[in-house]
This record gives C-alpha cells, sequence and structure tokens, in this order.
C-alpha cells in the first residue's frame, strides 16, 4: 500500500509526505529429512527424542512447512524550498524495508535471518548556473540500519547464509558537477564519501562464528592476531563490507552532427570512475585499495531509428577483483584460504539497434 501527497505551504516552499505499507509472507518446506537446526552444534549432533520441538529452530522432519511473515511501515517526509529559478534546498527524512527470511535447514549461525530496515536523513541543493550551463547538486545524509543483512558462506551445508547486525550507521557526502561547455561538448565530475561503522553486533553469532572457526579451520594459526582481536572487540566501530567508501568519476561527451548518409548524429563518451577502501569482511584486515577503470563509446546514428556503436569497458585492462571471500568469510573445514574472484579484463564489442 502506497500514498504520496504535495502540500504547497507558500509558493516556493512544498512539503510532500508518503506512506507506504509493506508486507512479506515467506514459506519454506524442508525437502530433505529428517534434520535439525542444531543451533550450531553440526548436523547430527543433535537427536530427535522428547524434548524435540517440530519447527524451525528444532526438529525438521521430511515435507515440514513454516512461514513467517515481514512487514513495516515506511513513512517519508520532504521539505523543498524553491529559493529561486535556479536554486532549490530540500531536507528528507525516508524509511527503507528489505525482508528477512529463511536460511537452509541445520545452517550454523541461524535459520532465520531478520528484516532490515533503513532510516536516512538527507540535506541537499540542487542548482544550475552560467545561463543553464553548469549544473551542481549536493548532498549530505545519516543513516541508521536496524538489523542489516550480511553473508557468510556455510560449509557445512553449502550454501549462502545471511545473519543481521543490529545496530550499525552510515554518514555520507556526495556532489555532481555537469558543465555544457559547448554545444557539442559536456563535462561531468563527482564525488562520494561514505563513513560507516558497527555500533552493535549479535555476540551469538560472534561466539558461533569464532567457535566454527576454530574447530574448522586446520591451520596452525586459526584466526590472525589482528582478527582475534576484533572478535575481542565484538567488532564494534568498524566498517560496513562489500561496498566502496570513496568513489569519484568523471566523464566527457561529445556530439555533433555530420552530413554522412544523408545526415547523421556521432556521438563519443568516456568514462572514468574511482573506487577506494572497500572492506571484504567485518574484521577490516582485508580491503580493497584505490581501482582506476576507463570505459568508452563512439556510436553513429543513420537515421531516426537505426544506430551503430563501438564500445569497450575496462579499456586499459585493470587487473583487479570484484569480490573477495576471506577465509573468516567462508566457514569451510581444512585449510583456511582467501578466495578471490578476478573481474573481467578489457572486454570490447559492436553493437547495432534498429528502433521501430
Amino acid at each position: 500500500l502506497f500514498v504520496s501527497t504535495d502540500f504547497d505551504i507558500t509558493d516556493q516552499l512544498v512539503l510532500t509526505a508518503a506512506l507506504r505499507y509493506d508486507q512479506d509472507q515467506r514459506k519454506i518446506t524442508r525437502l530433505d529429512g529428517p534434520t535439525v537446526n542444531t543451533g550450531g552444534e553440526g548436523i547430527g549432533s543433535s537427536v530427535f527424542g522428547a524434548e524435540c520441538t517440530v519447527g524451525v529452530g528444532g526438529c525438521v522432519p521430511k515435507g515440514f512447512k513454516e512461514k513467517k511473515t515481514f512487514s513495516a511501515l515506511q513513512p517519508k517526509v520532504s521539505l523543498a524550498y524553491q529559493a529561486t529559478d535556479d536554486l532549490m534546498v530540500y531536507g528528507t527524512y525516508a524509511r527503507g524495508f528489505r525482508s528477512g527470511g529463511f536460511n537452509a535447514s541445520g545452517a550454523l549461525l541461524t535459520e532465520i535471518y531478520d528484516k532490515e530496515i533503513l532510516d536516512s536523513f538527507e540535506l541537499g541543493l540542487k542548482s544550475t548556473w552560467l545561463d543553464n550551463t553548469l549544473r551542481v547538486n549536493t548532498a549530505i545524509f545519516h543513516q541508521n540500519y536496524d538489523d542489516v543483512q550480511v553473508f557468510e558462506f556455510d560449509g557445512q551445508i553449502f550454501v549462502q547464509s545471511l545473519y543481521n547486525i543490529p545496530k550499525s550507521r552510515i554518514n555520507g557526502f556526495e556532489i555532481t558537477v555537469d558543465w555544457a561547455a559547448t554545444d557539442s561538448l559536456t563535462f561531468g565530475v563527482g564525488l562520494g564519501l561514505l563513513d560507516s561503522k558497527i555500533k552493535e553486533f549479535n555476540s551469538d553469532i560472534r561466539d558461533t562464528l569464532e567457535e566454527q572457526l576454530d574447530a574448522r579451520i586446520t591451520n596452525t594459526v586459526k584466526l590472525t592476531p589482528d582478527t582475534q582481536a576484533e572478535f575481542d572487540n565484538n567488532f564494534e566501530g568498524n566498517k560496513l563490507i562489500k561496498f566502496p567508501h570513496t568513489s569519484a568519476n568523471a566523464y566527457v561527451t561529445y556530439m555533433r552532427p555530420v552530413d554522412w548518409f544523408g545526415g547523421s548524429q556521432f556521438a563519443a563518451r568516456v568514462d572514468y570512475t574511482l573506487t577506494d577502501d572497500r572492506y571484504w569482511w567485518i574484521d577490516n584486515t582485508d580491503k580493497q585499495g584505490a581501482v582506476s577503470l576507463f570505459k568508452a563509446s563512439m556510436s553513429l546514428q543513420f537515421t531516426d531509428n537505426i544506430e551503430a556503436m563501438l564500445w569497450c569497458k575496462n579499456c586499459f585492462d585493470k587487473f583487479y577483483d570484484y569480490s573477495v571471500e576471506p577465509a573468516e568469510m567462508v566457514l569451510f573445514a581444512g585449510p583456511s584460504k582467501d578466495i578471490y574472484y578476478q573481474a573481467r579484463e578489457r572486454t570490447w564489442g559492436v553493437r547495432l539497434a534498429y528502433t521501430f
């Protein structure tokens, strides 16, 4: 359910209010069985008996069905002030929701992961300058996360597993600038800075992680001193994972009509992106440094509905990893190693498009 309304307080000041309600009912049927959620003890460590309670968190016979409903009320309030035709400032509060769900039967950390709630507060400015040839947009924001969902690979049952971090937050700043230098040439730059923090971690999840890693890793050193220190600190104050905390981009486009084929449109674009400070796991001991990438394209629009394009991505063939799973993220038994996933090398192609 969703409703939204705008109210003109004055000719320049507009209040927007919205309300959304989501209800997501998840159902699961255990096709294998009998199995049991052992609370981290491992398959076979628990037995069916008089004390067994049928259901998620207890004995799970073959064909057992379970369901759980995740719901959230999500308000949004925004106040926008149009100071001039070229300058608007705004403030927004909004709540976001991601449904919870079920992990596989026998998951080490938890069988049910909870919904994720995000409360976001943002102040921003949108403006145009120099006779509408320069556009500058900027914003600062603060986000409170409840039960952010985090990935862990469960080596016991060979499936992905999700669990929740109870409390975390993100502060951020972003700015974009676009400049139409001529009728044909446009430049743009952008910058985004994020600072994240785990404010509270689930001690039961922490203890189960530490116990499983200690029991399963056969290396002489189970956990490095730095990782062990983060376990002892309950990961509090650490950064959230899997996204860059620093990002920047720049682009240039060139477009002009040409006299080929009785009149055509030529366009070229080059994009540059920089990402930095991406943490791979909650101990923050593995971090991706700066990655700089270029992509480019040239196109020729012959008529209103025929276009040919030559493009490339990662044009300078940068070697980097798009994802890393540190040993602590993968609950495998045996020697412990980090797993790296290499990103694509340079790719290029030709695209022909016909619009009708």
